[in-house]
């Protein structure tokens, strides 16, 4: 084996324990999770501002595709702020190893891509079936909804079969409309937290 391979390797694993070191020790853990490029990131960036009202970005944050974990301190009031671990989501094989202890999913849809959809709702099914999610509150986030060819939340329910995963599922599940670009949707989503958390 390449030493420098070996490496690699053995730091991925440290990172890995660390991780979960932390997870451990957070006693309301919420993770965000959805396919890839569906705006994960971008959206914690949003929930962390603090003034409420969510003006426009005047500039487009780039960001990169999440490997690995992101860990942010999101403000909910003066005296409240919860943490909120990002899954990226080429990880999705191994998301249910971060399941244990979480008592809230917020599950983010790329709602201006339709060929993601597919791809959302077999992950989504997933969480939702998982033994250790079954109290967990789950937050579907209908991303990137100020794109013009963006998907209805009516047809996207549709799509996602949202009134068979309600019907079946034990969670409590709420459906969020979203933009991360003009901050439509974010007060709701951080109510929701701050609900969660109390």
């Amino acid at each position: 084996m390449n030493p420098t391979t070996h490496i690699h390797k053995s730091c991925l694993v440290n990172l890995y324990i660390l991780a979960r070191r932390i997870f451990s020790s957070c006693k309301e853990m919420i993770i965000c999770i959805g396919p890839k490029s569906a705006g994960k990131t971008l959206l914690l960036r949003r929930l962390q501002q603090t003034d409420v009202h969510c003006d426009p970005f005047n500039e487009i944050f780039s960001t990169v595709p999440t490997v690995g974990v992101n860990i942010a301190q999101v403000h909910l009031s003066k005296n409240k702020r919860i943490q909120v671990n990002e899954l990226g989501g080429s990880m999705a094989a191994i998301w249910h190893m971060h399941f244990e202890g979480c008592i809230g999913v917020i599950y983010v849809i790329d709602a201006a891509n339709m060929q993601q959809v597919s791809c959302a709702c077999v992950l989504l099914l997933e969480v939702l079936k998982h033994d250790l999610l079954q109290k967990a509150k789950i937050a579907i986030v209908l991303n990137k909804t100020d794109v013009n060819s963006s998907v209805q939340i009516a047809e996207m329910k549709h799509l996602l079969r949202m009134d068979d995963a309600s019907h079946h599922a034990r969670q409590e599940i709420i459906i969020i409309e979203a933009s991360c670009l003009t901050g439509k949707g974010i007060k709701e989503l951080k109510q929701w937290l701050l609900k969660l958390s109390t």
